[in-house]
């Protein structure tokens, strides 16, 4: 077989699409409270997960038009008011990793059992951290196969206290236990026995949940409280919180993750004198807007306004720079991308928490 590859250009206007770690949280926010509107969720096989899961709470997931699911502008959620249900079935979470981890610690909120589980790949997934928190809780939360993996038992109810949990392995289990831990009586507070890796996930999850009227709160050592979760010792929730976004309604912002494709894209292979203009890029505490920053340290021409919440790329030649993704690992793939095309070395460092 013979095969002729050539150089392409890209040029024109286009728009991000929604992030899928606010549409996974959002969902279940949404279905923590009385009920919301998700407004410009990404509908795709992990939301549609947590989606089921919520309705196996007792909930409701259903676009607020007659469209078709999958291009729904809106998901209209009914909630369970913090108070799911033992489900009927087992939980599928199918590839879902943030759906298991997210959904393990609402499980252990229902006076009951639940079983969680998913794909292969899902089933090989560490979850061992969460399950010993819950457990320190005293929630029963089991691996059936006593490896720290799915399938997953979960006992509750969960009333709240104090745990320890390493920061190292996935910042999802802080979410889940600070999702979880707002509707608790007692509240949760969480003390990392190791750094935090991934700080701005931890920090997406705080700017949702003020968004939906609930307080979460990053603490030092001292216990003296914190803007972000970077260099956090722990975090502590208030029990007996409600959930309730303004107005009934929450919008998904774009994905920085999935922008920064676009931006390598204009960057590498833009038409000579055109850019590539990207929509929906309004800040947020998305981690992954470094992409913006690593392209001009490259030598990308990135501009981006940030009001009107526009990126525009134009082709550039790039040099190698040394990347830190310790709190961004989702740029991985795309600093990798990039690095292949520019002159000199790229060194990708603090990226050991990638292979979990």
């Amino acid at each position: 077989m013979d095969v002729r590859v050539t150089n392409s250009t890209v040029r024109g206007r286009t728009r991000a699409p929604p992030s899928k770690s606010y549409t996974h949280r959002a969902l279940l926010a949404a279905g923590y409270s009385d009920g919301a509107t998700v407004r410009s969720p990404l509908v795709s096989a992990d939301t549609r997960a947590t989606a089921r899961a919520v309705t196996a709470f007792g909930g409701a997931v259903a676009p607020e038009s007659e469209a078709d699911a999958s291009d729904a502008d809106a998901l209209v959620v009914e909630g369970f008011a913090g108070r799911p249900a033992v489900p009927d079935d087992v939980i599928d979470c199918a590839n879902s990793g943030t759906t298991m981890r997210l959904v393990t610690a609402a499980a252990a909120l229902a006076d009951g059992t639940t079983v969680l589980t998913g794909d292969a790949s899902l089933r090989s997934r560490p979850q061992g951290p969460l399950l010993t928190a819950l457990g320190d809780l005293g929630v029963r939360a089991e691996s059936t196969r006593g490896n720290g993996q799915a399938p997953l038992v979960v006992s509750g109810p969960l009333r709240g206290g104090e745990v320890a949990i390493p920061g190292d392995v996935s910042s999802q289990y802080v979410t889940a236990l600070l999702m979880a831990g707002a509707v608790t009586e007692r509240g949760v507070e969480i003390d990392l026995t190791t750094a935090l890796k991934s700080a701005p996930y931890v920090d997406i999850t705080l700017e949702l949940l003020a968004d939906f009227g609930v307080e979460a709160t990053p603490v030092d050592g001292d216990g003296e409280t914190l803007d972000g979760a970077a260099g956090a010792a722990g975090f502590v929730v208030e029990g007996g919180q409600s959930y309730a976004p303004a107005g009934g309604s929450y919008a998904v912002p774009g994905d920085f993750s999935s922008i920064s494709y676009l931006v390598a894209a204009g960057a590498v292979a833009a038409e000579p004198g055109e850019a590539v203009r990207i929509e929906g890029a309004r800040p947020s505490a998305q981690g992954d807007s470094a992409i913006v920053e690593i392209a001009e340290r490259m030598g990308a021409d990135v501009e981006w306004d940030r009001e009107a919440g526009v990126i525009a790329v134009r082709r550039s030649d790039l040099s190698g720079v040394e990347v830190d993704v310790g709190d961004t690992p989702d740029l991985l793939p795309t600093i990798a991308a990039l690095g292949a095309v520019a002159d000199g070395d790229t060194r990708i460092t603090n990226c050991e928490h990638v292979r979990y």
